[in-house]
């Protein structure tokens, strides 16, 4: 079964219904009584139309044609509902589509909904370094330089799909990433906004929109994404924290993670070594017996949601491809695991994930996340080498140190070489039907929306956002 087919269980519409001008879409057969008739609205699940009665060929077997303006693509359909109105019947049908064309048809949706985004790779390069500039985006890592291969995005959507809203005056007024991060998880970042526009509430709401809606178009109910923001701007508290709030942890929910910037490698990893040896300690990489204990020492700090995110079970820690797009894209996303040991005992474990690929500005594919034994008694000279050995990891791959992260208080006032702690930032994670939730919320938070379905019902306090800078 298909993820859009997965999405088509129940009556409601898991994507928001996209208004069709009449004339300008169409389903139906080419012969007989199975003529094309006009769309009234078009979603990935169903469309409806305007007719006398319920069409013959809407059997679930009949193969049709459906035409949005672009390829047409085969599909069947059968009757989900018939409303009577004063000038006629509208019938409601729900669609299949074959797995080879359900492709084919999020990007129609796509497309068709978000008619103002473009792909990063189509612009002109001066758009976007003055969009990245004008926004602060530049200002906020010392070492943010955007690339050629950057700029060119040449990667596949279904690998990571960028997103550049293009206002009427052709102003680039914002911009955000959703990438591959975990087998169904993607990873939403690179968020850029202009304030000073007259459509700048309208750029925000269509990229965070997009962000709610990509990933479900391609995985069903089985997408996850996540987030990392500072938790300290109004804008996030209330776009972020405001809607967890209000969601089951099921669906969604924010975890705070102390967050460490690394120093390359350095002459002074040998006396760490020797601390932690005179402490007991030593680190190396996990074996086939530790995945078991390094999966529950992770679900003491993790709640279910977040380990499913991120791929936390005892068969797929380890992982050479951490999802099969990087690999038909030639790219690298990988992680390995160090288990740090105190008197041969494990009482720590590092997940360190890597990428060769160049597609974050902010290098947030190379990140290692630290988890100790909140039990056991663990030396600071043992934690602090542990984050060596993390250090040394990554200098020996070639890559930009990684971000490093941790559940707060693990190192405590340990004492950590070549490191020092950034932030305490969040981490939000949602779930499918949190992701369906979150589009109906940035509607209603950044009002105005145009095309959202009455499906999704108003709040009964709506929401004040103003627009606080990302």
């Amino acid at each position: 079964m298909s993820a859009l087919e997965r999405a088509q269980r129940g009556d409601r519409r898991h994507h928001t219904r996209i208004p069709i001008a009449y004339g300008q879409a169409s389903i139906g057969s080419e012969s007989g009584d199975a003529r094309p008739l006009p769309l009234l609205d078009f979603s990935p699940e169903g469309v409806a139309l305007r007719t006398p009665g319920p069409p013959s060929w809407a059997d679930g077997q009949t193969q049709l044609v459906l035409r949005l303006g672009g390829e047409p693509i085969a599909c069947r359909a059968h009757v989900a509902r018939v409303s009577k109105q004063s000038d006629g019947q509208i019938c409601g049908l729900r669609l299949g589509f074959e797995d080879a064309d359900c492709f084919a048809v999020a990007q129609t949706y796509h497309r068709l909904r978000f008619a103002e985004l473009r792909r990063r790779g189509s612009l002109d390069e001066r758009m976007l370094h003055e969009l990245l500039v004008a926004s602060g985006y530049t200002r906020l890592k010392d070492d943010i330089a955007p690339s050629a291969i950057w700029l060119r995005a040449p990667w596949p959507n279904t690998l990571t799909h960028e997103a550049v809203y293009v206002a009427r005056d052709q102003r680039a007024l914002g911009h955000v990433t959703v990438t591959r991060a975990y087998s169904k998880t993607w990873l939403g970042h690179e968020i850029a906004t202009l304030r000073n526009h007259p459509e700048a509430m309208a750029c925000r709401r269509t990229l965070y929109q997009h962000f709610s809606v990509w990933p479900r178009l391609l995985d069903g109910d089985d997408a996850h994404l996540l987030g990392y923001y500072d938790r300290t701007r109004p804008w996030h508290q209330r776009m972020f924290e405001g809607f967890a709030d209000r969601c089951g942890d099921q669906d969604c929910l924010v975890l705070p993670m102390e967050r460490y910037a690394l120093d390359r490698p350095s002459d002074a990893s040998e006396d760490d070594q020797q601390g932690g040896l005179s402490a007991g300690a030593s680190v190396a990489r996990a074996g086939i017996s530790d995945a078991e204990w390094v999966a529950e020492l992770v679900g003491k700090h993790w709640p279910g949601l977040v380990l499913r995110a991120f791929d936390i079970h005892p068969d797929r820690l380890t992982a050479e491809c951490m999802h099969p797009a990087y690999r038909t894209a030639h790219l690298r996303r990988a992680r390995d695991v160090l288990v740090l040991r105190v008197r041969e005992q494990p009482v720590g474990a590092a997940l360190c994930e890597w990428s060769d690929s160049r597609i974050s500005l902010f290098n947030v594919l190379n990140m290692a996340q630290i988890f100790i034994e909140s039990d056991a008694d663990v030396p600071a000279e043992a934690r602090n080498l542990l984050v060596q050995r993390v250090r040394a990891f990554y200098g020996d791959l070639g890559t930009p140190p990684p971000m490093l992260v941790c559940p707060p208080g693990t190192f405590g006032e340990a004492g950590l070489q070549g490191c020092r702690m950034v932030e305490t930032m969040g981490c939000i994670v949602w779930s499918s039907e949190g992701l369906r939730q979150y589009e109906s919320y940035v509607a209603e938070a950044m009002p105005a929306a145009q095309g959202v379905s009455s499906e999704y019902p108003a709040q009964q306090e709506p929401l004040r956002v103003d627009s606080e800078a990302e």
